[in-house]
């Protein structure tokens, strides 16, 4: 993928990007202060400074810490987004969701416990 699509992807200009790829599993929980997109499989908490982007063939199942998220796949736990979280049409998420902002698509699917909206850390 090439550098423009994925700062469109990604929201501006990288500087640190972590990729799991399609077919890749990771059993364990991930501490980062980069971005990271995933499209593969992760059995784990994630925290970062940045942003995540989970794919549409994408599985998260573990809590997900982070500035920003743009959820595509799907993700079963806990969302805590400082800042944006958006929800594309093929998303699926199951859990709990604290963000600052929420896009949510046509087509997502919500099936969480609840949903607070949190100013804190804008």
């Amino acid at each position: 993928m090439g550098q423009n699509k994925q700062e469109q992807l990604l929201g501006g200009t990288l500087t640190h990007l972590s990729k799991i790829s399609g077919g890749t599993v990771i059993t364990g929980d991930i501490t980062s202060d980069g971005d990271f997109r995933i499209d593969g499989t992760v059995n784990g908490n994630i925290t970062t400074a940045g942003r995540i982007v989970v794919g549409a063939g994408a599985t998260v199942t573990g809590d997900i810490r982070c500035m920003a998220a743009e959820i595509e796949g799907t993700v079963i736990g806990m969302l805590y987004v400082g800042d944006i979280l958006s929800l594309k049409g093929t998303a699926v998420v199951k859990g709990e969701i604290t963000t600052a902002r929420l896009s949510v698509e046509v087509g997502a699917v919500l099936d969480v416990t609840s949903c607070r909206m949190n100013t804190e850390n804008k």
